[in-house]
């Protein structure tokens, strides 16, 4: 019948397996979500515009979408792929762009496409969420930046 059917699935799948059915980060990616939740109330203690995220996957943008913080989110991924699966997660609002092997440049472009846009004004603070690789490591960070 449906009803054990419907049991037998249930207790095969492990937390593990509903985050990666659900695109949320890892339940082992702690640190991550750790990162984004600290994003979401910095943003929204300091009335940041927008939080812009940083990410080749679109993993970190997805975490920061799943603490709703109350400011918009700018997702910047390295992929149109990965951009327009963005557009269906709450609160964010996706580009595409050229990732360069260089973080501040990545970031320059992405800041260059929200002025374009409109979507900060000189004066605004903005919180940037992302990864600085120094040689083969990526650290996790968030700047506090003032538009200029």
């Amino acid at each position: 019948t449906m009803h054990r059917i419907l049991i037998a699935n249930e207790r095969s799948v492990t937390p593990e397996t509903l985050e990666l059915i659900r695109g949320l980060p890892s339940a082992l990616d702690v640190p991550r979500r750790e990162q984004a939740l600290a994003a979401s109330v910095l943003a929204t203690k300091l009335g940041a515009a927008t939080i812009v995220v940083i990410s080749k996957h679109g993993i970190t943008a997805k975490a920061v979408s799943n603490c709703r913080p109350l400011v918009p989110i700018h997702a910047f991924v390295d992929g149109e792929s990965c951009c327009r699966k963005l557009m269906l997660v709450w609160g964010i609002v996706p580009h595409s762009i050229v990732f360069s092997q260089n973080t501040e440049q990545t970031l320059g472009r992405a800041l260059a496409i929200l002025r374009k846009e409109k979507a900060v004004r000189k004066g605004q603070r903005i919180v940037i969420v992302s990864d600085i690789h120094a040689g083969a490591t990526a650290v996790m960070t968030i700047q506090i930046r003032t538009m200029a």
